[in-house]
């Protein structure tokens, strides 16, 4: 691996190559792991075959806090939040946030359905943080939606024959609407008492 990190707080990095590769001036995410095993490699794996992936392998830096070689994933950057963080959701009246989770659970579906079906890997870990979203400035819409975590244990390779779209999102439960958007409506309100509700401006 080549370039130079500006590492920050956390498990994962904001990472800026400053040598002459074709991600100068990107803003890529360094993950560091906890060792280099199957779920390590698995994880690379799944990410190089949704192209994804920017490199691997083995990083000493003195920020990691420790002496010894980590194990480093470096992917790029996927845009959005959470919707739960997103500063138009959270902005957004009472009313429509019900809607607006519903069009995510249906666009993360659709996300899912797609990356499947054009590269083999089925990501099925849907918890309300792997999936980033944009919300337009109105706050009444989500605009895109995309997927993060493509590790173990919830993440597959489809044999062939691949499944139909149809068969995935059904699978995922958009289609046609099941309990399983309950169930992420119901890991989605588990963060929500986490949030505090937007503060009103005072008038004086």
């Amino acid at each position: 691996m080549s370039g130079t990190y500006k590492v920050g707080s956390g498990r994962k990095f904001s990472s800026f190559f400053k040598s002459p590769t074709k991600y100068e001036g990107e803003t890529l995410i360094l993950k560091v792991l906890a060792e280099k095993n199957d779920a390590a490699i698995g994880e690379a794996k799944a990410l190089k075959i949704a192209k994804r992936l920017v490199d691997s392998g083995m990083l000493k830096d003195p920020k990691l806090a420790t002496s010894e070689p980590k194990p480093v994933i470096i992917m790029k950057e996927v845009s959005g939040l959470p919707l739960y963080k997103n500063p138009g959701y959270r902005a957004s009246k009472p009313h429509l946030r019900d809607e607006l989770k519903k069009q995510t659970f249906k666009m993360m579906c659709e996300k899912i359905a797609t990356i499947a079906l054009g590269t083999g890997v089925l990501l099925t870990d849907t918890k309300p943080s792997n999936v980033l979203v944009n919300v337009n400035a109105a706050g009444n819409s989500i605009t895109s939606v995309d997927m993060v975590d493509f590790g173990p244990p919830s993440t597959y390779f489809l044999k062939n024959p691949k499944p139909t779209k149809k068969e995935l999102l059904e699978f995922c439960g958009s289609e046609p609407l099941s309990g399983k958007y309950h169930s992420w409506i119901g890991q989605f309100d588990e963060l929500a008492p986490h949030i505090p509700p937007p503060q009103k401006k005072k008038t004086y």
